[in-house]
């Protein structure tokens, strides 16, 4: 059996762009009103579920995941900003505790419930904050690596798979809470049942490839912190 841990992009569909227009549903207004929050993406491959900035600021991200949000005020982003003719110098964005950590992976969803992302200023000042709801994830949904966005908001889920011996396809996950796709990116890790049927050939950039090997059936299954989906996979010649 061949073992392979990609990461687990959660969320909804999304597009890919730099800033996106002022007003649309990217952007989360801070608490205190002196800027907007942004998503940021972690899959730079088919904007699937995320990439760059999300299309729209996701509802709830899924505990156990990483994350980022930046800020954004009046068009100004980055270590500098002027705010109502004050400059604010040194912009971090942190994380407040006990929801949200942070680490060199970013943010992350610790635990259920509502955590906060500050930005504050060299100085300590608070310049803004938002609050993020967190989940629990309750299933995942995998889904072709190669769907194309233009052709709808939700890509078809796999719940079986019929290769053709050295057929080479690729998937990717999301995971979602009461039926609906949440964001972040957690650990999942792929297995066959029997690697002589299918094997778990390699990753990259969140995708898993397999490989049909041999005539027979067998099982595949993404583990996510003990989330599991299995897709029944027959290959023919």
């Amino acid at each position: 059996m061949m073992i392979a841990t990609v990461t687990l992009s959660i969320g909804a569909l999304a597009g890919c762009s730099g800033n996106p227009t002022a007003g649309s549903e990217a952007y989360k207004e801070g608490e205190l009103g002196n800027g907007d929050f942004l998503f940021a993406c972690d899959d730079g491959l088919a904007c699937l579920p995320y990439s760059g900035d999300a299309k729209r600021f996701p509802d709830a991200i899924a505990s156990g995941a990483t994350f980022d949000v930046r800020f954004v005020a009046k068009n100004q982003q980055g270590p500098v900003i002027v705010i109502k003719e004050k400059r604010y110098e040194g912009i971090k964005t942190v994380a407040i505790g006990p929801y949200v950590s942070q680490g060199p992976d970013g943010f992350a969803a610790v635990k259920p419930g509502y955590g906060t992302v500050m930005v504050r200023d060299s100085g300590g000042t608070v310049i803004d904050y938002v609050t993020l709801k967190i989940v629990k994830p309750d299933a995942l949904i995998v889904y072709d690596a190669n769907y194309d966005v233009a052709k709808g908001n939700v890509p078809p889920r796999i719940q079986a798979l019929n290769l053709k011996v050295d057929q080479t396809p690729s998937y990717r996950v999301v995971a979602e809470y009461n039926l609906k796709a949440v964001a972040g990116s957690i650990p999942v890790e792929w297995t066959s049942d029997a690697s002589d049927v299918v094997v778990v050939e390699s990753y990259s950039d969140r995708v898993v490839n397999l490989r049909a090997k041999g005539v027979g059936k067998t099982k595949i299954k993404a583990d996510a912190g003990g989330l599991v989906k299995e897709i029944d996979v027959e290959v023919t010649q």
